[in-house]
């Protein structure tokens, strides 16, 4: 049960954590991150952004759940803890931290390889803090009531993401507490598995793919697509000629519309009538 004493200790934690979050000084924000994917969890890792070189000394990159493998504690434990004394934004404005078996062309960029360990399918709270104290394990929901120890093991949040899966409800929500927003599952059963920001460092948050390399998870570079971001079919950060052999190998798939497609040549024809009209603009131009 909990007592008057520990209502009101939670309640001034409450108010600390937000203004914690107002007036941190740092422009380092989470910028994009992944929890989970299909088959075993590799390509999990996080991204700051922020000036670049700006210092990432005095920052923890932690993760407020339960004890990975469940333990004796269903809700209130610190299950990641991440220090960034040492490392910097690098000159691209982005940070990235990968999972040390992530597989993909990321891998090359990475700044910091660790293993994340990042947990799915539970209510999470993600968050970047600054002057961190505990360590990886640390319960701070010490009588598990949903109500957040008085103390709290860093000086102030930087910024934070908390993410609410329905299916749990052994795992506290702690977002009005920390004074981060709350990204809720779109629906029971469901599992949020990657979140990015519409805008860089400051965008709303949103709910991204639940496959690897889709558009919206842009590893490691800005989260706002250039123009010509459409035409980047195999989403490798260059409009070239693999995107026009996915095209051309693809042609006349799908359901055509109600006009029909009968104006429109063959791949074979198009390359007919392209070389065509450079022979003729040859011509014209000797």
């Amino acid at each position: 049960m909990m007592t008057y004493s520990k209502w009101l200790c939670g309640l001034m934690a409450t108010c600390a954590s937000a203004l914690a979050v107002q007036s941190a000084s740092s422009a380092v924000t989470i910028n994009e991150f992944r929890v989970d994917h299909v088959g075993a969890d590799t390509n999990e890792y996080f991204e700051l952004h922020g000036t670049p070189g700006e210092s990432l000394n005095g920052l923890t990159y932690i993760v407020i759940g339960d004890v990975p493998g469940g333990g004796a504690f269903t809700t209130g434990a610190i299950e990641v803890a991440i220090p960034l004394d040492g490392f910097q934004i690098g000159v691209d404005g982005f940070f990235l931290a990968l999972e040390s078996i992530f597989v993909g062309p990321a891998a090359s960029s990475a700044d910091l390889t660790i293993d994340l360990n990042f947990e799915n399918s539970d209510n999470v709270s993600h968050m970047l803090v600054s002057g961190f104290t505990g360590l990886d394990g640390d319960l701070i929901d010490s009588d598990q009531d949903g109500i957040l120890d008085a103390t709290l093991p860093w000086a102030s949040i930087v910024d934070g993401l908390a993410l609410e899966e329905l299916q749990n409800s052994t795992e506290a929500d702690y977002s009005a507490q920390l004074g981060i927003p709350l990204m809720p599952a779109a629906g029971s059963g469901e599992n949020i598995q990657h979140v990015y920001r519409s805008v860089d460092g400051a965008g709303v948050w949103n709910a991204g793919n639940v496959e690897l390399g889709a558009k919206a998870e842009t590893i490691g570079r800005s989260n706002v697509l250039p123009p010509w971001a459409d035409a980047d079919i195999n989403n490798d950060g260059f409009v070239g000629i693999a995107d026009l052999n996915i095209v051309l190998g693809n042609w006349n798939e799908g359901t055509p519309p109600a006009g029909g497609n009968a104006g429109i040549p063959e791949p074979a024809s198009l390359a007919l009538l392209g070389l065509g009209g450079v022979a003729l603009l040859r011509r014209r131009s000797a």
